[in-house]
């Protein structure tokens, strides 16, 4: 592991990971040295030893909790929002009680759940139906028995183009061109998020 050596032979290890500079770490590792060093030492020449360690200990104590309560407010004052702007699980949760509204509930047996893009995962809406009971299928296969079966489509506007059509209606329906669903509900879950119900014909 590599390590910085102070100009008074203190190693400070550090381990380089990841992308950009670690600022916050050194500044830590700095400060800690340099208050570990103030408390060692007197603080001014005609101050007996002891007295100059005990007057340092209580500066350096000072320095310490203003340093701990400058990186708490920094910490503090960069936090997330308590609610997250697509509306987070809240959101997904009603998603699903709706989806369930749509197709009996629970007791209407497996459900199949498609994502698109394909490549994106559509676990936003699976585990809070699978949460509230639900049996949920998934996948090509899942789409495959969509015919049978009540079919969820989940898609991202945020992809049309990697979809090939826009979502809140055409690229849904064209994945189930050929199958015998009608469209019983579309809404948008979250911005930019589609949900749409169909059911067999």
């Amino acid at each position: 592991m590599a390590y910085a050596t102070t100009d008074d032979g203190v190693r400070l290890w550090y381990e380089d990971t990841g992308a950009g500079v670690p600022i916050v770490f050194v500044s830590v590792g700095l400060a800690v040295a340099a208050l570990a060093r103030l408390a060692g030492a007197p603080r001014a020449a005609d101050a007996t030893q002891d007295e100059g360690r005990r007057s340092n200990a209580r500066v350096g104590a000072v320095l310490a909790t203003a340093v701990a309560l400058a990186i708490v407010a920094t910490n503090l004052v960069r936090q997330p929002p308590l609610t997250s702007p697509d509306g987070g699980w809240p959101a997904g949760d009603a998603a699903a009680a709706r989806v369930l509204d749509d197709v009996g509930g629970t007791d209407a047996g497996e459900l199949v759940l498609y994502g698109l893009p394909v490549f994106k995962s559509a676990d936003a809406l699976r585990f809070p139906l699978v949460r509230r009971g639900a049996v949920v299928e998934s996948g090509d296969a899942g789409l495959a028995a969509g015919h049978e079966l009540p079919l969820i489509v989940l898609c991202d506007a945020s992809f049309a183009a990697a979809i090939g059509a826009p979502c809140g209606g055409p690229a849904e329906d064209a994945q189930v061109s050929g199958l015998a669903l009608d469209l019983v509900d579309r809404f948008e879950s979250a911005p930019d998020r589609w949900v749409s119900v169909y059911l067999p014909g």
